[in-house]
C-alpha cells in the first residue's frame, strides 16, 4: 500500500512539474521579437512583439518596442496606434506626457505640424509643466505666423498664440536664453507686421478724398502704432534679458 502510494504522490508530482514548465508564449513571442530586431528584421519584429502583447496584454510598456520596429519600416500610422498603447499603460503625468509628445515630434519631422499639434495639446494637458512640449506648440504656431520665413506673410493671431506659449516656456526655464531668444524672433516678425500695416494705412490715408475715410484711416494707423510701441518693448526687454543671461554664461 505504502508503495502505490509512493507511486501515486510521483506522479502527482511529474503532473505538477510538466504544469510547471508550459512554455510561457508572451515570453517565446517576446523572444523571438528580440532576436529579430537585433537582426535588423523588424517586420518580423513587430509581429513577434504583437503576439506576445496578443498573449499578455499587461506588458504596457512593451508597446514602446512595438513602436520602435514600425517606426524603422516607417509606418508611421502604427508606430501612433503603438504609441498610444504605450500612454493607456502609464500613468505617471511626465511619462504619459512624454509619449504623446514624442507622437508629435515624429509627425513633426514628418512636415506634418497639423497631425502633430494635436498630441502636443494632450501633452502639455497631461503636464502643464512640460517645457519640451510648450516649446514645441510655440514653434508650430511660429511657423504659421511667418517668423522662420523672411518672406512669409505674419499672422498675428499665430504670432501671438507662439508668443503665449513662449511665455510659458520662460517662466518655468527663467535661466535658459533658448526661449527668449525664440520670442524675440516672434515679436520681431510681429513688429514688422505692425509696421507695415501702418505704412498701409498711412498710405491709403494719403490716396484718399473723403476726409471722414482719412481721419478713420489715420484712427487705424495710430492704433497699429501703438501696437507696434507696445510689441517693441517687449522685444527690448527680451534683449536686455538675453544680454544678461549671456553675461551669466560667460561668467561661469
Amino acid at each position: 500500500m505504502n508503495s502505490l502510494r509512493g507511486l501515486a504522490l510521483l506522479g502527482v508530482l511529474v503532473i505538477s512539474v510538466a504544469a510547471g514548465c508550459k512554455p510561457d508564449v508572451a515570453v517565446q513571442h517576446r523572444e523571438k521579437a528580440a532576436e529579430f530586431a537585433n537582426q535588423s528584421q523588424w517586420k518580423q519584429a513587430a509581429e513577434e512583439y504583437g503576439l506576445s502583447l496578443q498573449a499578455d496584454p499587461s506588458q504596457g510598456e512593451l508597446w514602446e518596442q512595438k513602436a520602435y520596429a514600425h517606426l524603422q519600416l516607417k509606418e508611421f500610422d502604427q508606430v501612433e496606434a503603438a504609441m498610444l498603447k504605450l500612454a493607456d499603460a502609464r500613468t505617471d503625468p511626465p511619462k504619459k506626457a512624454a509619449v504623446y509628445r514624442n507622437i508629435g515630434g515624429m509627425w513633426v519631422q514628418q512636415g506634418l505640424n497639423d497631425k502633430a499639434e494635436p498630441f502636443f495639446l494632450k501633452a502639455a494637458q497631461v503636464d502643464p509643466k512640460d517645457d519640451q512640449t510648450l516649446n514645441w506648440l510655440a514653434e508650430i504656431y511660429a511657423q504659421r505666423g511667418g517668423a522662420r520665413a523672411n518672406n512669409a506673410p505674419a499672422k498675428p493671431e499665430a504670432l501671438t498664440k507662439a508668443l503665449e506659449y513662449l511665455d510659458k516656456v520662460t517662466a518655468l526655464k527663467p535661466t535658459e536664453s533658448a526661449g527668449y531668444v525664440n520670442k524675440r524672433i516672434a515679436l520681431m516678425k510681429f513688429l514688422e507686421y505692425q509696421q507695415n500695416q501702418k505704412a498701409e494705412l498711412m498710405k491709403e490715408a494719403a490716396q484718399e478724398k473723403d476726409a471722414a475715410r482719412v481721419k478713420e484711416l489715420q484712427a487705424k494707423g495710430d492704433e497699429a502704432q501703438a501696437q507696434f510701441d507696445k510689441i517693441k518693448k517687449q522685444f527690448d526687454e527680451v534683449n536686455v534679458k538675453i544680454g544678461e543671461l549671456a553675461k551669466v554664461g560667460q561668467g561661469k
